[in-house]
């Protein structure tokens, strides 16, 4: 079974071996790689901390993941011991394949190398200690070990570069000793001499996690160990990690913290259980595309849960920077867990996972009602993030009257509308060049209208929760919607003659155009400019050029639909629209509006998409904002959110 556990660097001071192998390249850290794990050492060393006490371990750094695996064959660890002249002091038992992580590895080994020079520790310091420095060996540079065992700054070289880089490196630290070192040391008030720094850094590297006193802590790796026997290639691991599929992500590193075995006290095989259980329920819930859409406008995170830690992120201490890689997993240490131990841990754990599922149990309360799952959709698709609806519904009281969240939500929507002084002047500045903007405002008259009929179906049953009139937002994202022209009316581009005999007879079908003699003579002879201009006179009239990208003449479509358009005629648009329809394809409620002209009472001609068309569509448009702002006079109350009970 694989492990994830916490080592310190103390742990590893017992003389193991890593063996780095031939598919990874050699140490290439740079040297602000290098300056910056000084600075966090050196600060992390110095700043106050918490005061163990009782059962409570100290504070401890926490680097990235060292991922290894430990090798038991007997024939590899003769092929290491060819390689690397170790002999036999090369064992099964301490020895280990190094998948990821060596950079890590090195950069401590080259600092212990500089402590051992500048005398703040000696190999015979490190023996009376019990300890003994860990061993490297690259497979494919077998003179890196060497180099490594020996360095000093009278052994550096730029032979090749490996040693160019190993030796760059030791010489950063004296660069940083004279330099950023002391800045911090004054910062805080420390003694900056060379030997205080660096007997500081010593204390803190060679802390065992249960030997942490109130002002040393420890730094510790996230140790990641492969089973011998789990059948995972050591080589394929290293591959997925670097082809930007690492498995360590941050949400599976807290999922190893919680479900250690030492969490729990008692019966810890049913705990352990329960939650693991809970995990897998959350995890194929949030990989359900309905549920996952309505919270995210994307579809190809593969690690969903870790949404749940980063609400949990944000909402502590209210938290705006955004996570980065490996800060989630330090919050969980560093911030909530860290400072536990036995039955404070386990409390400590079962308290986190707890705001987990509260987290989680808000977000499965807004999708089963249909209108909070089609407001907050709407919101998080038109640019609001989760983590601002979230902080709206903790700041509320669990006490106060659900429309205190509404009316929060309310105004979020309305930062995404034209503005209410527009809507009341009737003057809507929505055109197709800020999409953003228009996509908002369509989005918005297809919830509206979803939700009104909730509202009006509450009237009579308040309990009324029907999936039915939930806006697929999953298909929204996957099917690519986006603004498009309703009725472009320019010259079709299509060069090739097949397409354009069908695009031009599929017009003409939907124009009853097909029995025009004159036009059949024109295909014949391949007239198409002559068929293109009857086309145009019976499907549009000339109109207001100025129109074209206003909001009358703007609707949602998807990817497929708008490719396959190629600027044809509204008719023939119309045509594949209710096509669509009829095949189950799902079409947004205002788009079928358009196409039919539904939104109209009047007599409609469905062959083309007139000023007046435009003009009314507007009208519709500027009709639904005022009721959705309250303005018709005498108009009830109806609002996004309302229920109308």
């Amino acid at each position: 079974m694989n492990t994830l556990s916490l080592v310190s660097i103390a742990e590893l001071l017992d003389g193991r071996y890593f063996f780095i192998p031939a598919y990874q390249r050699g140490y290439r850290w740079s040297n602000n790689q290098m300056l910056e794990l000084l600075d966090d050492l050196y600060e992390f060393a110095i700043r106050d901390k918490k005061k163990p006490t009782g059962d409570l371990l100290g504070e401890f750094y926490c680097l990235q993941p060292v991922i290894v695996q430990r090798i038991v064959s007997d024939k590899k660890i003769g092929e290491i011991r060819d390689i690397t002249g170790w002999g036999e002091s090369i064992t099964s038992r301490n020895t280990w394949e190094v998948v990821d992580g060596q950079q890590r590895l090195t950069s401590i080994y080259i600092l212990y190398r500089y402590l051992i020079e500048e005398e703040i520790i000696s190999e015979k310091k490190l023996t009376k200690a019990n300890m003994e420095l860990y061993h490297l060996c690259y497979e494919t540079r077998p003179e890196t070990k060497d180099f490594l065992q020996e360095l000093s700054s009278e052994t550096l070289s730029y032979d090749n570069i490996d040693l160019a880089f190993i030796s760059n490196a030791f010489t950063t630290i004296s660069e940083w000793l004279r330099n950023r070192g002391p800045r911090l040391a004054a910062r805080y008030n420390k003694r900056s001499t060379p030997d205080d720094i660096l007997t500081t850094l010593n204390d803190l590297l060679r802390t065992r996690t249960e030997d942490v006193g109130e002002a040393t802590g420890s730094v510790q790796f996230i140790w990641y160990e492969i089973a011998p026997d789990s059948g995972k290639s050591p080589i394929d691991e290293f591959v997925s990690i670097n082809n930007g599929k690492i498995r360590l992500t941050d949400a599976e590193l807290i999922k190893g913290l919680i479900l250690q075995k030492r969490n729990f006290i008692g019966d810890k095989a049913a705990e352990q259980m329960k939650i693991a259980l809970q995990w897998e329920s959350i995890e194929n819930t949030l990989h359900r595309n309905d549920f996952w859409n309505f919270l995210s406008s994307s579809s190809d995170e593969d690690n969903r849960i870790e949404l749940l830690f980063t609400m949990r992120y944000y909402l502590h201490q209210k938290r705006t920077e955004s996570p980065k890689d490996g800060d989630l997993f330090r919050f969980y240490f560093n911030d909530l867990l860290s400072y536990s131990h036995g039955r404070e841990l386990e409390n400590a754990v079962k308290r986190e996972w707890k705001q987990i599922l509260d987290i989680f149990d808000i977000l499965q309360e807004w999708y089963e009602d249909p209108i909070l799952y089609n407001t907050v959709g709407y919101l998080i698709h038109s640019g609001v993030n989760l983590q601002t609806i979230m902080e709206t519904h903790k700041d509320i009281s669990s006490d106060a009257p659900k429309d205190e969240f509404i009316k929060a939500l309310d105004s979020m929507i309305e930062e995404k509308l034209p503005s209410r002084d527009e809507v009341l002047k009737g003057v809507l500045k929505c055109s197709y060049s800020n999409k953003k903007s228009v996509r908002s405002l369509l989005l918005f008259l297809n919830i509206f209208r979803l939700n009104k009929q909730i509202a009006e179906l509450r009237k009579r049953n308040p309990t009324f929760m029907t999936p039915a009139y939930k806006f697929p937002f999953d298909l929204y994202v996957s099917q690519d919607w986006d603004v498009e022209h309703i009725d472009s009316a320019t010259r079709n581009d299509l060069k090739e003659i097949e397409q354009k005999d069908e695009w031009l007879h599929q017009s003409m079908v939907a124009l009853d155009m097909q029995e025009d003699e004159e036009l059949s003579k024109w295909f014949e002879e391949k007239k198409y400019d002559l068929i293109w201009e009857r086309i145009l006179s019976k499907s549009t009239n000339a109109g207001d050029e100025s129109l074209k990208d206003t909001i009358g003449n703007l609707t949602l479509l998807d990817a497929q639909t708008n490719r396959s358009y190629h600027n044809e005629i509204f008719a023939l648009k119309r045509t594949k629209i209710n096509d669509a329809t009829n095949e189950g394809r799902f079409i947004p409620i205002c788009t079928q509006m358009v196409f039919n002209k539904s939104f109209k009472k009047q007599h409609v001609n469905l062959r083309e998409w007139s000023d007046d068309d435009k003009k009314l569509y507007y009208d519709f448009i500027l009709g639904e904002l005022r009721e959705f702002y309250n303005l018709h006079n005498n108009q009830q109350d109806i609002t996004l959110f309302s229920d109308n009970d």
